[in-house]
């Protein structure tokens, strides 16, 4: 069952929306002087800092993701080095509907475990009123990150899927398809049944782009994933453009023909604002 807000016309969608939509890298710096920039993380996910001519094996100028020998290699590191993780991270979308119309979209890190499992809030509003407001649980676990369920405040209702939906695997290596169908059961928040759907979630990397600018900046070393979900014969599409050590920076669902354009404007990681 796929629950869509009256005014937003827009169906919840799978994470990538996450995954989607938050990224933070763990950076273990006492204090930032300035604000956190994309070629500061950059330096730490990639190593750009320690850039040797030996180990720039695809004579680009840097050593990246790109220079190490496994074949298609996009990133490899962990999923706390790809998503922005700490707590009250958060990242904020301007997104725009077919119509032209925009609204704003705001995800943040709710809470963290030691298990590396971690909650995010995602709360969408227009000029007046709130359109979307979701409490979204993830695991991550020996290098796979799993959906495990959502609660839905504006429906009053729970989502869980059995079994957890599939969101990354590390490393990430371009053209490795992944696929997961899953029962997913909705109940109320009093626990009442709902109904099920079978649903399907498939994704697989596709390349790393080189750049990309969007409203909160220009960003390096994006790697482009493309993903899909059909619930119970609703079927869509996203594109989806991540900035290892921030998480998505773009996103393009698309549905029935329609695509929603979502762009980073800007957001927190440890507290330090995104900036050029």
């Amino acid at each position: 069952m796929t629950f869509i807000s009256p005014r937003s016309r827009q169906p919840n969608r799978w994470v990538l929306r996450l995954l989607l939509c938050v990224g933070v890298l763990r950076l273990t710096a006492a204090a930032w002087a300035e604000p956190l920039t994309q070629q500061m993380i950059g330096d730490v996910v990639f190593g750009d800092a320690l850039t040797t001519s030996a180990a720039d094996t695809n004579g680009d100028g840097e050593t990246t993701a790109a220079d190490v020998a496994i074949p298609g290699l996009l990133f490899n590191g962990k999923v706390s080095g790809f998503f922005a993780l700490n707590l009250n991270d958060a990242l904020t979308y301007r997104v725009t509907d077919p119509m032209g119309g925009v609204t704003m979209e705001t995800v943040k890190v709710y809470s963290a475990n030691s298990a590396g499992g971690f909650e995010l809030n995602d709360i969408q509003v227009d000029s007046s009123q709130m359109l979307k407001n979701e409490r979204q649980e993830y695991s991550n676990a020996n290098g796979r990150l799993t959906y495990d369920g959502d609660t839905d405040f504006l429906q009053q209702v729970r989502s869980t899927c059995t079994p957890k939906l599939l969101r990354l695997v590390l490393p990430i290596i371009a053209g490795q398809m992944f696929s997961t169908t899953s029962t997913c059961q909705v109940r109320t928040l009093q626990n009442l049944f709902v109904g099920v759907i079978q649903r399907t979630d498939s994704f697989m990397p596709i390349e790393i782009l080189e750049s990309l600018t969007v409203p909160a900046g220009t960003f390096r070393h994006i790697v482009h994933i493309s993903g899909s979900t059909d619930a119970g014969g609703f079927a869509q599409t996203e594109e989806a453009y991540f900035a290892p050590g921030i998480g998505a920076v773009l996103r393009l669902t698309t549905a029935g023909g329609d695509t929603i354009r979502s762009e980073l404007v800007g957001g927190t990681i440890n507290g330090h604002p995104i900036g050029q």
